[in-house]
């Protein structure tokens, strides 16, 4: 009895003991946090305000020659000249450690002075100018937001980044007349005294930036706009509408002041215009006409102020 009693004491330790070392123990769990530098999404923001001053112009061509036989091509012409802006903007920009980033700006502005300069054609293409009015300028409206992904090119003296990206840009202009007479078969006659104006564009473009000096940045933005739809309303007698393309051109320069701020200063231009569009004349049965050109710019200059963090 005290041999087999011994004999299973000893068989028990074995196996506990096997148990312990054997293949298919647990081991005890370990935790092992990466390093800050390989986690992806560690977020960094830089936000800012920026000034824009730009002068704008916007002009566009319909044809009511089926409507009306009396007309020509185009029948009419209207050109909104030197319209100037006054805008600020709220800049903003937010990128990870994986070099994923998305950027824009939002702003909003008065516009003043410019003049609408409206004519007529007949079947021969005689031009009648029919009004030269003034613009007193009314609001200015737009916004843009961007998503990409940057690349290196060069890590040496000048390092030099690439950052391809699409977006959407939302623009908008609203002019009027202070000085538009009754018998001006174009301003009064049609009641377009007033002129609203919107673009919804896809934005498909990169961002260049080339570091000159340790604190001195030279940054480039192009985009085309491979589809950009209009709404315009000119008055209360005509709709304008349309599909069309565009491009968006920007050049910065920014200084570092401190490892946080930064000023920078760049130029601007915008462009757009439709490849397909229609005239509605409110004021005649809602008959609809061909919109044969329409053509929107915008060219600037700007200062901005922004903050890392």
């Amino acid at each position: 009895m005290g041999k087999r009693l011994a004999l299973a004491l000893l068989i028990g330790i074995c196996l506990a003991s096997g148990a312990r070392a054997g293949p298919w123990a647990t081991p005890p769990a370990t935790w092992e946090v990466p390093p800050p530098n390989i986690i992806p999404l560690q977020p960094h923001y830089e936000v800012g305000a920026r000034y824009w001053w730009s002068e704008g112009k916007t002009n566009f061509s319909i044809d009511s020659s089926k409507m009306d036989p009396s007309l020509g091509l185009p029948s009419a012409k209207l050109t909104y000249d030197n319209v100037q802006g006054n805008a600020a903007e709220f800049v903003f920009r937010a990128w990870t450690e994986a070099n994923l980033f998305a950027k824009g700006f939002v702003g909003g502005g008065m516009l003043s002075g410019g003049a609408l300069d409206g004519s007529v054609f007949s079947p021969g293409s005689t031009k009648f100018p029919v009004t030269d009015s003034s613009l007193g300028g009314k609001n200015l409206a737009y916004g843009t937001l961007d998503i990409g992904k940057s690349f290196t090119l060069s890590d040496g003296t000048a390092k030099v980044t690439l950052s391809p990206f699409i977006g959407l840009n939302l623009w908008q202009e609203q002019t009027e007349t202070d000085s538009c007479q009754p018998n001006d078969a174009v301003c009064g006659g049609l009641a377009i005294s007033t002129n609203k104006q919107g673009w919804s564009a896809l934005r498909l473009g990169s961002e260049l930036q080339v570091k000159l000096f340790d604190r001195v940045t030279l940054i480039g933005d192009a985009a085309i706009l491979p589809i950009a739809y209009l709404t315009d309303d000119a008055g209360a007698s005509l709709q304008n509408s349309g599909r069309g393309w565009g491009y968006q051109l920007e050049a910065e320069l920014k200084v570092d002041l401190t490892p946080c701020w930064s000023i920078g200063s760049g130029v601007r231009y915008w462009f757009a215009e439709i490849d397909d569009g229609k005239a509605k004349f409110l004021d005649f049965t809602n008959t609809a006409s061909e919109l044969t050109s329409f053509t929107s710019q915008r060219f600037g200059v700007f200062g901005d102020v922004t903050y890392k963090f």
